[in-house]
């Protein structure tokens, strides 16, 4: 909270004398304030005997000391200081009161904007991916991914005030753009468990009143992209034969605070598929590219591809398929017309 820089002092003065000492009597102070904030008033000096006498309405907390009282005002409205002074003898030797305006202080709140979709914080059970606490929690942190751009706004921007952000440390944020009023996007760096604070300062700029708010942020590993392939990639490059099926299998792995909520494959041919572990079959000669898309329940995001190459002809027919025993021998063989031929076995080996 902040002082108003153009504050408004009052000056009661009054003269008097006691014998031949001429004594200059006020108070000082200011008379526009902001709500919450706390201010010392004081008098002019008297001689040794005299006592001060303070009465203060509309304050939180008052602490006078001789000539001088220390105000903590409450909320927004008015209030008085009044000062009685006595000489030794008990008679009054000045009496007055001023008038304080109270202006109100802002109430800044950050908004973690739900496009981003990781809006609820910290901490949920360990290993649990559902986060059960909400939003408005004051104790507890915003989950956001790594090297991921996410949006806050203050609640209900208004052009009265003035809005600066902080991140704390700065460190922690690899880019920061104010995009409008109360409006910013920040790009969070790495991963970390150090205590990161995302702060708002707010400032009506009619009357100079401020306040500052915090939410803290818990930066985590924004998921990896990763599955293999049936057969298996080489290089990154899966061949196959026309109509031949492809199966998929998702590796991916996630922070236990955020895991893995959805999968997105495409795969070239203008197929796609939600499921985790998809298989799919190429009925046109090509090359594709095959891409699995994996967010996190904070909607941060990674990809991988890889590339299958479908052959223009068939693949061949193999006969002589059965169950086997392990460590048997077993002969397989095929009526494809075309040479040469090259075998090849998952969980064995082929001996002639």
């Amino acid at each position: 909270m902040a002082l108003l820089q153009h504050s408004k002092k009052l000056l009661l003065l009054v003269i008097f004398l006691t014998g031949s000492l001429k004594i200059s009597a006020a108070i000082f102070g200011s008379t526009v304030v902001c709500a919450n904030t706390s201010i010392q008033y004081y008098s002019s000096s008297y001689p040794t005997g005299y006592t001060f006498q303070w009465t203060v309405m509309g304050a939180a907390q008052v602490t006078p000391n001789g000539q001088y009282v220390a105000v903590t005002w409450g909320s927004a409205g008015s209030g008085t200081v009044k000062l009685i002074v006595k000489n030794a003898s008990g008679t009054i030797v000045f009496n007055q009161t001023k008038t304080i305006t109270i202006k109100p202080v802002p109430a800044p709140k950050i908004i973690p904007l739900s496009a981003n979709g990781c809006y609820y914080p910290l901490p949920p059970k360990p290993g649990d991916g559902t986060l059960t606490v909400q939003p408005d929690s004051t104790d507890a942190c915003y989950i956001v991914c790594d090297s991921s751009i996410f949006k806050y706004s203050a609640a209900l921007p208004d052009a009265t005030q003035s809005y600066t952000w902080t991140v704390l440390p700065a460190s922690a944020a690899l880019g920061t753009t104010v995009t409008g009023l109360g409006l910013i996007n920040i790009k969070w760096g790495a991963p970390s468990n150090l205590p990161i604070k995302l702060r708002l300062y707010q400032k009506d700029i009619a009357t100079g009143c401020s306040d500052t708010v915090d939410i803290c942020i818990r930066i985590i590993a924004r998921p990896n992209a990763i599955f293999s392939t049936f057969p298996a990639a080489i290089n990154s490059t899966v061949n196959v034969c026309l109509n031949a099926t492809v199966g998929f299998n998702d590796l991916s792995t996630t922070d236990f605070n955020s895991s893995i909520a959805s999968w997105y494959w495409t795969f070239g041919d203008g197929t796609s598929s939600i499921l985790q572990n998809p298989s799919h079959t190429y009925t046109t000669a090509g090359t594709f590219v095959t891409k699995l898309l994996v967010k996190n329940q904070c909607q941060c995001r990674d990809s991988m591809m890889v590339t299958v190459k479908v052959n223009t002809q068939p693949g061949p027919d193999i006969n002589c398929i059965s169950p086997v025993c392990f460590s048997s021998t077993a002969s397989y063989c095929t009526n494809y017309s075309c040479t040469p031929y090259t075998w090849s076995v998952t969980n064995g080996v082929v001996t002639n």
